[in-house]
């Protein structure tokens, strides 16, 4: 037998370890699975958002104001050369400007978008039974998928879905 002959696993060992490894991979029946959270504020005000919608968090750059765009269009930003169109959810919501200069950079393929907001609060890992849907009809509740349970408060979760539905249809 050579050495290659001899170290040489078989198939079925190949298999096996994959295996383990990839049942070491898998939380515990008993751990619950945790959502990512971007906690922030609007003023005085918190809400979160789903981890995975963001790219990055800047502060600081100048918005060049865009004309003929919906008042909560605040403008571009330049971020490497590229421009970012600026929403202010503040006035989306509560028709009121919001005077920050932190943003949230969205991960979407469509355009480059930012959210102007005030702070980032905190990221979180949130247990899915602290997650709860939004069946509300009120007007400005669809702006919110969900509220997240966090020291005993709740926080409303923006929905980007319904966001970006309402950039489209009033660019149109």
């Amino acid at each position: 037998m050579s050495k290659n002959e001899d170290t040489a696993m078989t198939n079925d060992e190949i298999l096996s370890q994959l295996e383990n490894i990839q049942s070491d991979d898998k939380p515990a029946a008993s751990e619950e699975k945790k959502i990512k959270y971007i906690l922030f504020n609007m003023d005085d005000k918190l809400y979160a958002m789903n981890g995975s919608f963001v790219q990055e968090i800047i502060l600081g750059y100048p918005v060049f104001y865009l004309p003929f765009s919906p008042p909560y269009v605040r403008g571009l930003i330049n971020r490497h050369g590229d421009p970012y169109t600026v929403v202010d959810l503040k006035i989306l919501f509560h028709d009121e400007e919001l005077k920050a200069s932190t943003f949230l950079v969205l991960r979407n393929n469509i355009d480059n978008l930012a959210f102007l907001i005030s702070s980032i609060n905190k990221i979180v890992n949130v247990p899915e039974n602290s997650i709860h849907p939004i069946t509300s009809k009120q007007d400005g509740m669809d702006f919110f998928e969900s509220s997240i349970t966090l020291d005993n408060s709740e926080v409303f979760v923006i929905n980007i879905k319904t966001v970006l539905e309402r950039i489209v249809n009033d660019i149109e």
